[in-house]
């Protein structure tokens, strides 16, 4: 984890990113905020910085290291490869996580110091738990693509999950918008729509791994399980597919 850490010291661009996500967009946020009559603190943004963080610091976190052989020299200690696994993704998580939690902090900051409203501390809480649950999902997420994709190609697969799923998305609104007759031949694709709209829900699951608090009641089991499965699953991943790699010094 530490050496993960300083390699992102290391990149100009990296931090330039975190830096623009964290500092600069809360102000942008709280003079868009000062200028509208709501005059509420809205800490929606915190979920795309979150998802932003994770894309930029988790690109190429495993497969660069791979083909640089850096990995190669890390694994000759004696490191399991599950925990270095393991270790990338604790890394990525909890570096996207604090880089969400200084931009909430800073957003409340200037949100108080402009208007010197009292801050709802339940808000600021429920925004900290669901940047969490998104920033540990989506790190494991971006482990197991970058444990399988060479270079930045786990950029490029998560991209083109997204194009998927939106042309999903919309092909579902289309059938369910169609007028459909009792006895005809279009009411052979609603168990189509129906498997697509599963399949748009699962790969949205995966694609951004969120937890929305308050929990519906009786749905929080369901919630629960359907996030720690898509979590375990993409680490199992990324562990099984490592170990199964020959990892050289060349790549």
């Amino acid at each position: 984890m530490r050496i993960t850490w300083l390699q992102w010291m290391r990149s100009p661009a990296r931090l330039g990113f975190v830096f623009y996500l964290t500092c600069v967009l809360p102000i942008g946020v709280a003079l868009m905020t000062f200028n509208s009559a709501s005059h509420e603190l809205g800490l929606a943004e915190a979920t795309f910085v979150a998802l932003g963080l994770n894309l930029v610091l988790g690109a190429g976190i495993i497969c660069r290291e791979r083909e640089d052989g850096v990995i190669a020299t890390v694994l000759s200690r004696p490191i399991r490869r599950s925990t270095y696994v393991l270790a990338k993704w604790l890394a990525l998580a909890l570096a996207s996580w604090a880089g969400t939690l200084l931009f909430i902090a800073l957003q409340c900051l200037i949100f108080y110091f402009s208007y010197w409203h009292p801050i709802d501390l339940l808000l600021i809480l429920k925004a900290t738990a669901e940047c969490a649950f998104l920033a540990f999902g989506l790190a494991a997420t971006m482990v197991a693509l970058s444990s399988w994709a060479p270079s930045y190609g786990d950029l490029v697969l998560y991209g083109v999950a997204w194009v998927f799923l939106m042309m999903i998305s919309s092909f579902v609104e289309v059938l369910e918008t169609i007028p459909i007759a009792p006895n005809s031949l279009m009411t052979l694709f609603r168990p189509a729509a129906a498997s697509l709209h599963h399949l748009s829900e699962a790969l949205f699951a995966i694609l951004m791994p969120m937890v929305n608090l308050p929990i519906a009641h009786g749905l929080w089991l369901h919630t629960l399980i359907m996030y720690m499965s898509n979590l375990f699953g993409a680490l199992l991943f990324a562990i099984w597919w490592l170990n199964r790699k020959e990892i050289t010094y060349g790549g």
